[in-house]
């Protein structure tokens, strides 16, 4: 795991890259009771073209899918 520490505003990051290739970004805050996360990917915009499964092929998602599943991840379920 990667540190790096910046002593002006006391704070570390801990770096971590996984198996699965996602990377995992840490920051503690210890003086906050709540909890967030920020999660970013390198998809959407620009980032539609992908090789996947260690081949050579390349997979090409549609522009918008991104942006569509933006708000999908937002979507309130009705309640009736």
């Amino acid at each position: 795991m990667q540190v790096i520490e910046n002593s002006k505003i006391k704070e570390k990051m801990y770096i971590e890259k996984l198996s699965n290739g996602l990377t995992i970004i840490m920051i503690p805050k210890k003086k906050l009771i709540k909890k967030y996360i920020t999660w970013g990917v390198n998809f959407g915009s620009i980032d539609n073209k992908f090789i996947l499964d260690d081949s050579n092929n390349v997979t090409i998602i549609p522009d918008g899918v991104a942006h569509y599943l933006e708000h999908k991840m937002f979507e309130q379920r009705s309640r009736n």
